[in-house]
């Protein structure tokens, strides 16, 4: 059975860490340090993620710019975002 895909955006290393042990039993997770990360991994490998849990504030694109450029792109997946802080 494939796994779901979860993409997981946090600058702080600790916090990635611990959110793909806890969730890569059941998920497959792509991570990112960064908003400018997390949009390229959108467009890469949109179609194949189910769910991003995104951080608000980091460095280089916080968490709203994510948001805003996922709206306001129309060739971004459509999929749950759970915020994080």
């Amino acid at each position: 059975m494939k796994k779901h895909r979860v993409l997981v955006v946090d600058d702080r290393k600790i916090n990635l860490t611990m959110l793909s042990k806890i969730l890569d039993s059941h998920y497959d997770v792509l991570l990112a340090e960064n908003g400018e990360q997390a949009l390229a991994l959108l467009r890469s490998e949109g179609s194949s993620i189910s769910a991003m849990l995104l951080d608000i504030i980091m460095p280089v694109m916080d968490g709203y710019a994510v948001l805003n450029a996922m709206k306001a792109d129309a060739a971004l997946p459509r999929i749950p975002v759970i915020v994080i802080s």
